[in-house]
């Protein structure tokens, strides 16, 4: 525990230096390309993950995305500001709901085998209830970061499910390959939501965005966890 509030504070310490040093005061591209290289280096290795393993982190994945991913998406479009937040995510709510994401990711567990089971929902609950806590303070700009923190890290995370649904079953999953394709747009819509988000006389924004990065690291570190 000591060491992840350690690497917390440092993660955040790290980014406000770098960004007060540049022209712009907060760079998100930047922001998010060091949080997905964060995340890829957190991974396992899935060479030494086994099948049994691969499944229980399959089950902690539907546990936390699975009924959750859509309430707070729509939690964030009834706190934004700005416009462009606004269509940003209204557009992304529509894909969500129009192509019934959940409904893929039901199947895509189903597929697997891979029903969460009581101990799943246990193990995410301390993370999932840190996002509720976000959620339930309605800050627009928080949730369109963490929400555009998972949208960019989905390029590192949806590629190792991948390997993980592998091992359970060698066939396509339509969830993932859906998610693979469109979460690059999504990440890109969400930079500029939060670009223009920030704009809206949030106090110390920077200490927000970098903060919900670290949210968003520190949950999907638990799905992953080994």
């Amino acid at each position: 525990m000591i060491s992840v509030v350690k690497n917390t504070v440092k993660f955040i310490l790290y980014f406000r230096y770098n960004m007060t040093q540049s022209n712009h005061p907060i760079q998100i591209e930047a922001l998010f390309q060091t949080a997905t290289t964060r995340l890829a280096s957190s991974l396992p290795d899935i060479n030494k993950v086994s099948k049994e393993h691969a499944a229980a982190m399959i089950r902690r994945y539907g546990a936390g995305i699975y009924g959750n991913f859509i309430p707070w998406m729509t939690a964030c479009l009834l706190s934004v500001k700005s416009s462009t937040a606004y269509n940003a995510v209204a557009e992304n709510l529509q894909v969500e709901t129009k192509d019934n994401h959940p409904g893929l990711l039901f199947d895509f567990i189903a597929q697997v085998s891979c029903h969460p089971q009581p101990e799943d929902y246990t193990t995410i609950a301390p993370l999932a209830q840190e996002i509720q806590t976000v959620v339930s303070d309605g800050n627009g700009l928080a949730l369109t970061t963490l929400l555009g923190s998972m949208e960019s890290t989905s390029a590192v995370f949806i590629p190792y499910l991948m390997k993980l649904a592998k091992m359970q079953q060698d066939t396509e999953f339509i969830y993932l390959t859906i998610h693979g394709e469109a979460d690059i747009w999504h990440a890109e819509q969400f930079i500029s939501a939060i670009k223009s988000e920030a704009s809206q006389n949030y106090p110390d924004p920077l200490t927000t965005i970098t903060t919900m990065i670290d949210l968003n690291h520190r949950f999907f570190s638990r799905i992953f966890s080994y």
